[in-house]
């Protein structure tokens, strides 16, 4: 590889890190539309998200176990 293929593989390196750059902030900018600050935040908010739909899902078995056992003991007479 001579010089000029190194220089211009050390351009191409830095308009792609320029991009990804101006992507990051791009991003950062429209999440800060939703009132979330950082990149940690937003990842805050998503495993939030997450925990929230779990404990919604066991509420819901809970729930649904709860209307079985009632409908057993209907049926059974209790």
């Amino acid at each position: 590889m001579n010089l000029d293929e190194l220089k211009q593989k050390m351009d191409n390196l830095k308009i792609k890190i320029g991009i990804e750059e101006s992507n990051r902030k791009n991003n950062l900018e429209k999440l800060k539309k939703y009132g979330i600050k950082s990149i940690n935040h937003a990842e805050n908010a998503i495993d939030e998200f997450y925990s929230q739909i779990e404990k919604l899902q066991i509420l819901e078995k809970k729930v649904l176990d709860d209307a079985n056992k009632m409908m057993d003991d209907i049926e059974n007479g209790r």
